[in-house]
C-alpha cells in the first residue's frame, strides 16, 4: 500500500515508534493465565481491536495488500468480513451506540482520509467531512470525541450533532476510554515533552491531569474496578487512582511481546491486546 506508512506516521505523532507485524490477542480474566492467545495469526498489520459486545470483537485485518474491518466471534472463533473498500482501507473500527452500524477511519488510494459509518450489509456513509480524523470515541449516538490530524499533530475535537466541532485540547495521542463510573473519557495529553494521562468531561467540558504516563506509553484502558492498566514488553501495569500504591505489575505474558493497544470487554471479562509474537 502506498499511502500505508504514511498514516502509521501521522496516528503515532511522527516521533514515537511505528509498529511492525502485529497480531491480536485475547486474555481470558476470568481465570488466572498468563497466556493470551492469538486470534488474528495473519501476515501484517493486524491491530486496532475494539469490542463489539461481550462475544464479538472488531479489529482491522491485513488482505491482499490492504486493511479491512473483521468480527471475530469469540464463540466459534470464526471471523467474518464487514468490509472490502477497493479504493482504500479501513481502521480503527467502533461500533456506534444504539446502532448494529460501526464507524472506521478510511485512507483512501488517493490520500484522502475520513471517517465513515458502516453498516452489517456493507455501505458506507461519509461522516464529519471535511476533518481528518486520526482516532475517535463516541460519546454517545451522535457526538464524536476525536484527534484531528493538524500539520505534525493531532488536537482534540468534540463534534456534536449538528457537526460543529470545538478544539476541547492541542497535541493529543490516541487511546479513548470511559473511565468506571463516571462519564468521563481519558486521553493522552502530551504536555511538556511527557505523555499526561487526562479526563474529560463531556458534560462540563473540563480537563483533569491524572497521571503522567512511563515513557513509550501510547495506550492504556480501565478496569471495571476504576484501575488504570498499559502493557510495556510483555507485562501489564496497573495504576489505582485511589491509592498511593503507584504503578504495579499487574501481570506478566508468555507468548507475546510489545504490548500496544488495549481493549476491554463490556462485561470485563476478556482483554483484546495488540503485540507481537
Amino acid at each position: 500500500m502506498k499511502y500505508f506508512g504514511t498514516f502509521l506516521l501521522y496516528l503515532t505523532l511522527g516521533s514515537l515508534w511505528a509498529q511492525g507485524e502485529t497480531e491480536v490477542y485475547l486474555l481470558d480474566l476470568t481465570n488466572d493465565v498468563d497466556f493470551p492467545i492469538n486470534i488474528s495469526h495473519n501476515p501484517g498489520y493486524d491491530n486496532q481491536p475494539s469490542f463489539w459486545d461481550n462475544d464479538h470483537l472488531l479489529y482491522t485485518r491485513t488482505r491482499a495488500g490492504q486493511t479491512d474491518i473483521v468480527r471475530y466471534k469469540l464463540n466459534s472463533k470464526k471471523t467474518e468480513w464487514l468490509c472490502d473498500t477497493a479504493q482504500g482501507s479501513e481502521y480503527s473500527p467502533l461500533r456506534i451506540p444504539e446502532s448494529k452500524a460501526f464507524s472506521a477511519i478510511r485512507l483512501d488510494t488517493t490520500g484522502l482520509q475520513r471517517l465513515y459509518r458502516y453498516t452489517e450489509d456493507g455501505k458506507s456513509e461519509l461522516l464529519f467531512s471535511p476533518l481528518k480524523i486520526g482516532y475517535h470515541h463516541w460519546v454517545s449516538a451522535t457526538t464524536l470525541l476525536c484527534a484531528v490530524l493538524v500539520e505534525d499533530h493531532m488536537n482534540l475535537m468534540l463534534v456534536q450533532p449538528d457537526s460543529s466541532a470545538k478544539l476541547i485540547a492541542e497535541k493529543v495521542g490516541r487511546s479513548f476510554h470511559r473511565i468506571p463510573k463516571t462519564l468521563k473519557i481519558s486521553f493522552l495529553n502530551q504536555l511538556e515533552g511527557k505523555s499526561v494521562l487526562s479526563s474529560f468531561d463531556p458534560t462540563t467540558q473540563n480537563i483533569q491531569p491524572l497521571f503522567t504516563l512511563p515513557e513509550g506509553v501510547q495506550d492504556v484502558s480501565w478496569l471495571p474496578t476504576g484501575t488504570l492498566i498499559f502493557g510495556q514488553g510483555n507485562t501489564l501495569f496497573q495504576w489505582d487512582p485511589n491509592t498511593s500504591a503507584g504503578i504495579q505489575v499487574w501481570k506478566k505474558l508468555t507468548g507475546i511481546n510489545n504490548i500496544s493497544r488495549l481493549a476491554l470487554s463490556l462485561d470485563g471479562k476478556r482483554l483484546a491486546l495488540v503485540g507481537e509474537e
